[in-house]
């Protein structure tokens, strides 16, 4: 399960630029340091509160689901974007950036931050004001929308049964198809949103806000493009094979020809998620286990003490609550939360691991630093830890560890735990690449017809088949498309650098000390390398320093490949 919310706080992580301007005596450095400290002290003070109070209003609307509460911090955006809206404001940061004289570490880290996260508020305040709202209308359709089955309301929780385990042809339809429903509600206001982030992206002096987006968190789009078409051509040949196995395996587990399998079929709302082709029913492991108290002790014994954290989160199913998980930094001094509805199954155990590790990275954040880079680095590294101790869902080791499996199931489940894991990720890896297109594209042209191009790039990268006739904007109904806009694909360079962390700490370290088998798991040596390496300096560092300096190189998908695909 991928979190809902992450991008709107990662949203001013920016590689470090090229600074340029006249040279300057140590004498007009001071002043000008002293005076841009001064800067960031009444930036500081207006922003600290706000910001405080907007993402306290953030995590109160997820759970409510109330209008008003939704109001309040649409309200609350409001006002910090005509906080970075200021011209003045802007025009001092452009001067001091050019100038060249701020030399002190640390303020040239908070000048590039903050240059940044002005920017693309320069546009239009009035087009600003309209995006947030907009965005927040959008949001509040998407956590009170529940859709109905035969006159019957349905939670998320309940289609995702349905799908992963029904064998009733009619049924596995129903339900699939009122997942998309909210497609319906959302599609219009998403077209006109994108049209509104193009614009003030072209103001801003951008392509599209597609581009702005991946520019202003420190990626070239023309090397992602290039890591994408890697990741396809690395891909293809084994997926190809592993379609068929699917294909083969759902064939005769819902007595259906192959050529007659449908998107419904594949157990997952978006086919973004492995189907159980291995004969391990995970879910039997937590019908009777206290999630929570097993998230809890598994990150304390790893040295990570999340018990704050889960306190304060907010872990039951409500009425009105936003269904999909996430975590978030209320005042980046320690007050983090979670959202979710856990339930008794594999997949609530796998989202709350995930989202304690997204949480840690808030955590864990050095608590000295000046608030403007009381920040993780970048999604790609809070995801990347996430992932690593979310996927211990499947791991042998950790079952036995943590919920007390017997060596003879855990022995039993071995390969096919191993073969299931690999599965996740080459179907997410097709997956990643139909959101990184359709975004894209997207962006590109938000005249075009989106249903035709979602079933095109679902039918060339997951080799699916669109349903015959239909044409509604299933597109619309992944709600990471508004709240997450053209950040996805970090997802998958999160399972990269995952990967490249994993090969870092056995290499480094091996079965002597760190381990990602059983050793691992109370071993108070991999939470201190989270924390030291990769939480604890937040946005001082540029996240592609960050990570080659925890890892020794810079990102790259030669790990991934190695663990996954090259087998």
């Amino acid at each position: 399960m991928k979190s809902f919310f992450h991008f709107r706080f990662y949203f001013f992580s920016f590689v470090i630029g090229v600074l340029f301007g006249l040279s300057a005596c140590t004498g007009e450095s001071n002043q000008s340091e002293s005076e841009f400290q001064t800067f960031i002290d009444d930036v500081t003070a207006k922003l600290k509160p706000l910001n405080e109070k907007h993402q306290l209003s953030v995590f109160t609307a997820s759970v409510s689901g109330d209008a008003n509460d939704y109001k309040n911090a649409a309200d609350l955006q409001v006002l910090i974007v005509k906080l970075f809206s200021n011209k003045d404001s802007f025009l001092k940061l452009k001067q001091w950036k050019e100038s060249n004289l701020i030399e002190d570490s640390l303020l040239k880290r908070q000048l590039e931050v903050l240059y940044y996260q002005f920017l693309p508020y320069q546009a239009n305040e009035q087009d600003m004001i309209d995006i947030v709202m907009l965005q927040n209308e959008i949001e509040r359709k998407f956590a009170v929308y529940r859709p109905m089955v035969n006159n019957k309301v349905c939670t998320d929780n309940e289609i995702d049964e349905i799908l992963a385990n029904s064998q009733n042809e009619a049924e596995l339809e129903s339900y699939w198809k009122a997942s998309k429903m909210v497609g319906k509600e959302v599609n219009d206001d998403i077209i006109h949103l994108v049209k509104l982030r193009n614009k003030i992206a072209k103001e801003a002096g951008y392509k599209n806000f597609h581009d702005m987006s991946l520019l202003i968190s420190g990626e070239n789009p023309e090397v992602i493009d290039s890591i994408f078409e890697e990741l396809d051509f690395s891909t293809r040949g084994a997926y190809t094979q592993l379609k068929s196995e699917i294909d083969n395996f759902l064939s005769i587990f819902l007595n259906k020809p192959v050529d007659k399998l449908m998107p419904w079929d594949y157990q997952n709302k978006f086919f973004q998620d492995a189907p159980k082709i291995y004969n391990i029913n995970f879910d039997k492991y937590f019908k009777e286990n206290n999630i929570p108290e097993t998230c809890r002790n598994f990150y304390a014994g790893i040295g990570m003490d999340m018990n704050d954290v889960l306190k304060k989160s907010n872990l039951t199913y409500e009425e009105k609550k936003q269904q999909l998980p996430f975590s978030i930094d209320i005042d980046r001094q320690g007050d983090v939360r979670i959202s979710a509805g856990i339930d008794y199954n594999a997949q609530s155990m796998y989202a709350l691991l995930y989202e304690t590790g997204f949480s840690a990275s808030y955590k864990y954040i050095n608590k000295d630093l000046p608030y403007i880079l009381k920040q993780p680095s970048h999604f790609i590294i809070s995801d990347a830890g996430a992932q690593l101790f979310g996927q211990m869902t499947s791991n042998p080791a950790w079952l036995e560890t943590q919920i007390n499996l017997s060596k003879t199931e855990t022995d039993a489940i071995s390969n096919g735990s191993k073969k299931h894991t690999a599965l996740s990720k080459f179907i997410f890896s097709r997956w990643a690449l139909v959101m990184y297109h359709f975004e894209k594209n997207l962006y590109a042209d938000p005249e075009q017809d989106m249903n035709k191009l979602w079933w095109n790039l679902a039918e060339r990268y997951q080799m699916l088949k669109k349903p015959e006739d239909r044409n509604e904007p299933d597109w619309a109904s992944k709600p990471h498309i508004v709240s997450q806009a053209c950040q996805y694909h970090n997802y998958m360079l999160g399972e990269m650098l995952a990967s490249q962390i994993k090969n870092y700490i056995l290499k480094t370290h091996g079965k002597k000390s760190v381990d990602f088998d059983a050793s691992c798991l109370k071993n108070k040596e991999l939470g201190k390398y989270f924390i030291e390496k990769l939480y604890a300096p937040g946005l001082s560092v540029p996240w592609t320093i960050l990570i080659k300096n925890a890892t020794g190189q810079e990102l790259s998908t030669e790990y991934f490949t190695k663990e996954y695909i090259d087998k």
